[in-house]
This record gives C-alpha cells, structure tokens and sequence, in this order.
C-alpha cells in the first residue's frame, strides 16, 4: 500500500510544486484599489453597440461573482438594447476585507 501511495505522491509532485512558485510570488499592493472600465462601441452600428451591451452584461456579472459593487458612472445608450458608452467603477475593496 506503502509503494502505491509513493507512486501517486510522485505523480502529483510536478503539479504541486507549480502550486507552490504561484503561492509563492508577492501580492501587488495594486490589488485591492479601485478600478474604473470604459467600454465603448466601436464602428460596426448597431451590432457594435450591442456588442458593448453583452461586454457590460459579462463585467457585471463576473463582478457579482466576485462579491465585488459596480455603480455606473456615466452611460449612454445606443440602439437595439446597446450602449454606445458605458463607464463602471468597480469597487474591489470590499471584497478584500471579507
């Protein structure tokens, strides 16, 4: 039993060693500001805005995920659900202290 455990042990080494270097590397002091993200639609029309609609969409919900708040600076909206520019600021902080 001994020797099938040492085989699974050496199999699983390289795996955690790459694990560890990650724990390893230094955390940014940048991490835990604020962040503001601008999203605009590019040329393409109505498909462009949609575009920036879905990529709004996605920020917030990976920011609700994340147990991080999201407050819209400014927006404008485009045609077909869209939005021509959408500024978010995404508050990471609070989630650092939890």
């Amino acid at each position: 039993m001994a020797k099938m455990q040492l085989e699974e042990a050496k199999e699983r080494l390289p795996q955690l060693e790459e694990e560890i270097k990650f724990m390893l590397i230094p955390k940014d002091p940048e991490d835990a500001k604020n962040v503001m993200v601008e999203i605009r639609a590019g040329t393409g029309g109505d498909e462009a805005s949609i575009f920036a609609g879905d990529l709004y969409r996605m920020y917030t919900k990976y920011c609700e995920s994340r147990n991080w708040r999201t407050s819209v600076v400014d927006m404008n909206e485009g045609t077909s659900g869209g939005f021509k520019e959408v500024i978010l600021k995404l508050q990471v902080k609070m989630c650092m202290e939890l």
